[in-house]
């Protein structure tokens, strides 16, 4: 009974753990379709994090399944037998059981999670020219699908897919793989590149006109309309000073009238003077009698009488007395009218204090008077009309128009008068430029232009260039349509130049080892391979286990086995069977297109066709699944802590943290197992270049590629591809005719392959001990690159900088050359060309390289 217990408990205990670890793998296979559904661009820049965990996360789930596989097909033997009483056969011993066979199994898991990447960048590597071409162009489309660019005739079914929210990330996830396992679609793609990537790129760049240029037109559109309207009140006030300057008769009108002027304020000033001189017995006699005033004045007369104020305290009395009649003023604000000093005031007690204040206001008012106007009392008018303190009126008057005469200037001389008012305008029209060039933005040297003359000045123009930037071109003008500058732009776009070059059959040895475009042939191979790959390694570590359980479970409880068997028919055979028998099904959709695009080609036929029911699989699963709480959780486990930081110069935190173990781990690994893929035959692992050099002939054409890799200040080894692979001399320059023998990695072949017949027939042929002349010549430029120190050091000096791509432009002589360096030709870079048709590049001043 209780073994009976055990028995349940552990078949319910791997049932559950089988269901936890499907529900991981869905997950990964959700996961990798929302990713790879995204533009590339926020794959390998915003995402890349969460792309790199969730590549990690797939092998180690996958090897998880693969390694549990494996370890149960290891005869127990290995891990030691016993004698069972309940068993015939031998079993497994406690220790076997316990601890060897579980070290086993995590010693073939640890070894797959590393080998999975490693036999992927095997196959990568070793992938041709073609092929890795082909994956760029799958890139293209894949961007391009995602911007609904692509329509491909008699095919609606694919306009109606990428429209649809529901079913377009599966698609658009995938079917850059479609595009480069299948030859048809292939071709298909490269026939149509030129229209898919001007359709493409003009939709973009009409969109980015729109969102980007449009703001600058019209920022630029305001500013050019505010510095008209300052330029032109400027012109319009520097003629009118210039006409000022230069006016003779105006001036000699101006000292007409302001002589007249200037007598009419004298005369003025003497009647009103002479007027308030006659009235200033009687100033203010209303006001004798103000209670306050007199109040005031008995004050300051009891305090100066008094016995005991002397001398010196009855002329403070009196200068208080003054100075409160001076500063008294009005509720209006107006001045009482006097000025008083202590020699003014009278204090007695014999005569009336209004008689007193009527003698201290005349005192005050005179000597207001005499202040205010400056004339003598005892003066009369025609003494003050010929006398220096008219003149001296009359020069006060004319400085208060704006012109300064010498003193002692006499009516008599006019000269001065004339030169005075000559100098107050010499220098207005330069002034008023002055002013107008300190608050102008464009500092036009010169007034009076028209506007059209204005439009097209050289200032307004740079000011143009500069607020358009890359928008600007020679043909735009100040408040040009919108539409129509859209137009013209749009029109001077070489939109597939860029493009049609990484995408040409021509370019295909650039994609060779060596070739300045090998990374990126590189990265695309991945991204088309990488989504496939890792969902079959998913699906097929799926399917082992549940063969192994279910294996595992017919002999034990045949009840379990059917429940096992119907949940897994329930979960995940009918939402696939309901996704594959649907009108739209994605199977349907492929077969027709395969049988138009590829009937010549059996093999593509069915790869084509294939892909579509693999589709519909997924198809059914991400549908179904895509919102469950076990991949919400993975999600968000994926893109912990990669969220950018709003601060520049700041980075990731992840991109700070320190790498993981596991990362560690698979990374020291990776290099550990790097030899895997040549002794298995798949391919060999090729190490990132230190430097890649692109020689340019003057017509622009291809000299030479080199793949540079340093070792110090020396160069230790250079890849070249062969520029005609393709013709028969390119495969006689492939053939081994050069004798080189190398005796100790002979020696050390001999030991390591005597048993193999491959090896005796390497030997038979004479393959052994020699060289290609591909080989020979990149052995050579190694030694001869090594002469060349100046080049060397260039190559480091680029390579601190940032760079690693050096194109060498040749000029007119064989040995000089124009230096330019871009950065790293990748995937990443394919994405922004297609969106913006610009590599970012920068010349060299003064290069001195040699080759």
């Amino acid at each position: 009974m209780k073994h009976a217990v055990t028995v349940h408990l552990k078949i319910l205990a791997i049932l559950v753990l089988f269901a936890i670890y499907v529900s991981l793998e869905l997950s990964l296979n959700i996961l990798l379709i929302d990713m790879y559904a995204q533009p590339f661009e926020l794959v390998l820049g915003e995402y890349h994090i969460a792309a790199e965990r969730l590549e990690l996360f797939g092998r180690t789930l996958s090897g998880f399944g693969l390694a549990l596989f494996a370890v149960t097909l290891i005869p127990i033997r290995f891990f030691g037998v016993t004698q069972s009483e309940s068993h015939t056969r031998p079993v497994i011993s406690a220790r076997g059981k316990w601890l060897l066979r579980p070290l086993a199994f995590l010693a073939i898991w640890a070894l797959i999670i590393p080998s999975i990447r490693v036999l992927i960048d095997g196959v990568v590597d070793s992938q041709s020219s073609d092929a890795k071409l082909s994956a760029v162009r799958a890139i293209v489309y894949k961007e391009a699908y995602l911007a609904k660019a692509v329509s491909i005739e008699g095919f609606p079914e694919f306009d109606h897919i990428v429209a649809d929210p529901d079913r377009r990330d599966l698609m658009v996830a995938l079917i850059p793989s479609l595009a480069f396992f299948s030859n048809g679609f292939n071709t298909l793609i490269g026939n149509n590149i030129d229209s898919m990537a001007n359709t493409f790129l003009l939709n973009k760049q009409e969109d980015d006109f729109i969102a980007e240029a449009l703001p600058r037109i019209r920022r630029f559109d305001q500013q050019y309309e505010a510095q008209w309207q300052l330029y032109e009140s400027a012109s319009r006030a520097y003629l009118e000073a210039f006409r000022k300057e230069n006016d003779h008769y105006a001036r000699e009108q101006e000292r007409l009238t302001l002589l007249n002027n200037a007598n009419k304020h004298i005369n003025s000033r003497w009647e009103r003077y002479a007027v308030q001189l006659l009235e200033a017995g009687d100033f203010r006699e209303d006001y004798t009698t103000n209670e306050n005033i007199r109040d005031q004045y008995r004050n300051y007369r009891d305090q100066a009488l008094s016995s005991r104020c002397n001398t010196a305290c009855e002329e403070q009395a009196k200068r208080n007395f003054a100075r409160y009649l001076t500063t008294l003023k009005f509720e209006s604000g107006e001045s009482f009218g006097i000025s008083l000093q202590a020699e003014d005031v009278i204090f007695n007690k014999f005569v009336k204090s209004k008689y007193n204040l009527a003698a201290i206001f005349k005192r005050g008012r005179l000597r207001y008077l005499q202040e205010t106007y400056g004339i003598p009392e005892e003066m009369t008018y025609e003494q003050y009309q010929q006398s220096d303190l008219m003149m001296s009126h009359l020069r006060d008057y004319i400085a208060g128009q704006g012109i300064t005469l010498p003193v002692g200037w006499k009516t008599t001389d006019m000269q001065p008068l004339i030169n005075a008012i000559a100098a107050k305008y010499q220098g207005l029209a330069a002034a008023e430029w002055d002013k107008y060039l300190q608050a102008a933005s464009y500092k036009m040297p010169e007034p009076g232009l028209s506007k059209p003359a204005f439009a097209s000045h050289a200032i307004v123009t740079s000011a143009a260039r500069e607020a358009l930037g890359p928008y600007y071109l020679p043909a735009f003008t100040p408040s040009i349509a919108e539409s129509r500058y859209k137009a013209i732009w749009l029109d001077s776009q070489d939109n597939i130049s860029f493009i049609k070059m990484i995408t040409s059959t021509a370019a295909t040895t650039a994609f060779s080892p060596g070739g300045s475009m090998f990374q990126l042939g590189r990265d695309a191979v991945k991204l088309a391979v990488i989504p496939p790959a890792s969902i079959f390694a998913s699906l097929l570590a799926v399917f082992l286990l549940f063969f192994k359980i279910g294996n595992y479970l017919w002999p034990r409880s045949k009840v379990y086995f059917g429940g096992a068997l119907l949940a897994a028919v329930v979960l995940l055979v009918t939402p696939t069977v309901s996704a594959l028998m649907q009108s739209n099904a994605y199977h349907n959709i492929t077969t027709r297109f395969a049988q138009q695009v590829s009937q010549d080609n059996l093999y593509d036929n069915l790869l084509t066709s294939t892909f579509g029911y693999m589709l519909d699989i997924e198809s059914g699963l991400y549908s179904q699944y895509r919102q469950v709480g076990v991949v919400r959780e993975v999600r968000r486990a994926m893109l912990a802590n990669t969220e950018q930081s709003t601060n520049e110069g700041e980075t990731t935190n992840a991109q700070n943290a320190a790498p993981s173990p596991l990362r560690t781990f698979d990374n020291i690994f990776y290099d550990l197992l790097s030899f895997l893929p040549e002794k298995l035959g798949s391919g060999e692992i090729i190490k990132p270049f230190d430097a890649n050099i692109t020689v340019l002939k003057q017509d622009l054409n291809v000299g030479a590629y080199l793949g540079i890799y340093l070792e110090g200040d020396k160069v230790s080894e250079v890849k070249m591809p062969n520029f005609m692979q393709d013709t028969d001399f390119g495969l006689l320059a492939e053939q081994k005719y050069f004798y080189r023998p190398d005796w100790q990695s002979l020696a050390s072949e001999f030991i390591e392959n005597a048993n193999s017949p491959d090896y005796w027939i390497k030997l038979a042929n004479g393959d052994l001990a020699k060289e290609s002349l591909v080989t020979k010549i990149e052995r050579n430029m190694s030694d001869y690159l090594n002469t060349q120190g100046g080049l060397v050091t260039l190559l480091k000096s680029i390579q601190s900088q940032g760079y690693r791509n050096l194109i060498l432009l040749q000029l007119g002589q064989a040995n000089r050359y124009r230096c330019f360096v871009i950065g790293d030709i990748d995937a990443l870079m394919i994405t922004d060309s297609i969106q913006s048709n610009f590599v970012d590049y920068k010349e060299l001043p003064n290069c001195k390289a040699r080759i």
